[in-house]
């Protein structure tokens, strides 16, 4: 079962009328003063600034705290709580791409006492639920849907601010900060400028990509492909290049053709509306995003406990020295790999048999971690089209086999499984500076198309729009885009093969790169020296230096300055940012506690980072 928004009562959906009582203008903190009270700022209305908020008041609620404390939380749109990526607007055709029972925007190891309703995802669709459909914690929902149930935390957080505690939401887009003993904070929108005392950044995905051709930029290139909406300006039967094969190009995919009243029938055939454009996907590799089904409690692979207990000796032995990723974590994982996939292939669990069945095998056609990252998929001939679409149909199918039975899935869910443990490795510079950057640069990308990829459903509709000749896999890897300024066309491809394209969409996931200013804010806090480039050695991932409780770490300041982060822009010093998940790198507990600590200096520290 697929939930949306229709499946759950008007009520339910209603958090956001209770949200926008909140809501103020920024010109009407002009002249106010606030010598006796403290002034909070966080900047990012996505889920990262929401949990934040309910460890700060949960903290206020629970300390000995008298000090007047004024919040101000700022967000480009009115979609507090939910965000950019989880706005109620959006599509409900666009999915989360795991299953529901993965879900819950509540801390269960710190509860919230001021707070009486504590739903999870599943429990919360329980409730609201108006259908005769049961709710199992294997079922998927829309993204539209996931931003209604965390706009309804919101609205039960709100009900425990605490007396001396004032909240204002500001609908604003921050573009500049400074600091002169507070912080000043400017908008893009507002002439003015608002005092800080203590600033939060839980601002997301907020980077943006380089474009891969020369020259000028044209609008007939988006940067980005949210919200979705705005490619509704691509005419009919345009020829639309997309760059990238994962989650991004299915949602371009179907905001396209779907969003544009096309329908995928009983039989998972596509009928189209005339209103589509022609989609061109291309990336370096052409390999498309792994689908994957619900993974929840017993139905996922699960690590060997000699597996889990040698990554557990490097997380202890990276106290004392750097763990060597390539040469220490890796093999580990690929020794599990290939149980995984031979396990799973015999059906045994029993080491013996397995490693016999591999001595048995030459080596060169041992299944290994390369081969599970890099499959040897040929789409470099006139028959790319063909040949893709049969491969979307071989890893849609093995995905519905699933993860116990069939070998590929069960070797894919070793990365995912992993993960955890390698984050408790990777944090603060566990690495060497030489296997980080191989991690970060070489692998990476390829482990989250290979083990976290859309749910099948949303992958059958890619294959039936290829299969119905909207999407054409004819463009070859590896290939280069030029912009033709006389003709206003995108050439793409190599010098063998090219492909006029009148528009092009940047499907790839932004990330901060050292050295290039592709966001406006954050290289406005490096001009003001409140950011330096954390440094693993000689090697640079693109994000800032921060404190174990996100705070950041500022080369030369002579002063202490108390911005944070928290989420999306410490990728790099911190490994998989999921930014729905309350536990993994969770730094609102160390950052709420540090600023109880700040304001009332006679109040000890409730929590601790864990990595």
């Amino acid at each position: 079962m697929i939930w949306k928004q229709q499946h759950i009562s008007t009520e339910a959906r209603g958090a956001k009328n209770h949200i926008e009582e909140y809501i103020c203008e920024a010109k009407a903190f002009i002249g106010k003063e606030h010598i006796d009270e403290k002034r909070i700022g966080i900047i990012g209305g996505g889920p990262k600034g929401l949990y934040a908020l309910e460890r700060l008041l949960n903290n206020i609620n629970e300390s000995r705290n008298k000090t007047p404390i004024q919040i101000i939380w700022f967000n480009q749109t009115s979609d507090f709580g939910s965000g950019n990526n989880y706005q109620v607007s959006q599509p409900d055709n666009l999915l989360i791409n795991y299953c529901i029972g993965n879900i819950d925007a509540w801390l269960r190891d710190e509860v919230n006492n001021a707070v009486n309703e504590q739903l999870s995802l599943t429990d919360w669709i329980k409730k609201h639920n108006i259908t005769d459909v049961d709710v199992a914690p294997t079922d998927f929902a829309s993204r539209a849907l996931v931003g209604c149930y965390l706009q309804d935390v919101l609205k039960q957080i709100l009900s425990s601010i605490p007396n001396e505690t004032t909240l204002n939401l500001i609908v604003e887009e921050v573009k500049a900060i400074k600091y002169e003993n507070h912080f000043l904070v400017g908008f893009a929108n507002t002439p003015i400028t608002m005092e800080l005392d203590y600033v939060l950044m839980t601002t997301g995905h907020c980077y943006q990509n380089t474009p891969p051709f020369v020259g000028e930029i044209t609008d007939k290139y988006f940067p980005s492909a949210y919200p979705v909406h705005h490619l509704d300006t691509i005419p009919t039967k345009a020829s639309v290049g997309v760059l990238g094969l994962g989650l991004t190009w299915v949602d371009i995919c179907l905001q396209l053709t779907e969003g544009r009243g096309g329908v995928f029938d009983d039989n998972g055939k596509y009928q189209a509306s005339g209103k589509e454009p022609m989609i061109y996907p291309f990336s370096r590799s052409n390999l498309p995003i792994q689908p994957r089904d619900a993974i929840f409690g017993t139905r996922r692979y699960q690590l060997r406990n000699t597996t889990v207990d040698d990554l557990l000796t490097l997380v202890d032995e990276r106290s004392d020295r750097q763990i060597d990723f390539q040469h220490e974590v890796y093999p580990i994982i690929e020794k599990e790999i290939q149980f995984a996939y031979y396990g799973t292939l015999l059906q045994t669990k029993n080491e013996s048999i397995i490693t016999a069945y591999q001595q048995s095998i030459p080596e060169a056609e041992l299944f290994t971690f390369q081969k599970l990252l890099f499959p040897e998929i040929d789409t470099s001939d006139a028959d790319r089209h063909v040949k893709t679409i049969n491969y979307i149909a071989d890893i849609v199918e093995r995905a519905e086999v699933g993860e116990l039975n069939d070998p590929y899935m069960a070797a894919a869910a070793v990365w995912r499984e992993a993960t955890p443990l390698i984050g408790r490795i990777y944090n603060f510079g566990g690495l060497t500076p030489a296997s980080q950057e191989y991690l970060d640069q070489k692998i990476w990308s390829a482990c989250c198309r290979t083990s976290f990829g859309p749910p099948i459903a949303n992958m059958r509709k890619m294959l039936a729009l290829a299969e119905a000749g909207i999407i054409q896999f004819s463009i070859p890897p590896q290939s280069s885009v030029q912009f033709d300024q006389s003709k206003d066309e995108f050439i793409v491809g190599t010098s063998s093969t090219r492909k006029t394209l009148s528009y092009l969409i940047d499907g790839r996931i932004a990330r901060s790169k050292p050295g290039q200013t592709n966001t406006s804010l954050y290289r406005n806090l490096g001009d003001e020296q409140l950011i330096t480039a954390y440094r693993n050695g000689n090697y640079e991932p693109g994000c800032m230096d921060i404190s174990q409780d996100g705070k950041a770490n500022i080369s030369g300041s002579e002063i202490d300055i108390p911005l944070y982060f928290y989420g999306t822009p410490t990728e790099g010093i911190l490994f998989d940012n999921d930014s729905l998940s309350r536990v993994r790198n969770n730094l609102a507990s160390p950052w709420a506690d540090a600023m109880l600590q700040l304001i009332n200096p006679t109040i000890h520290g409730l929590y601790a980072y864990n990595d």
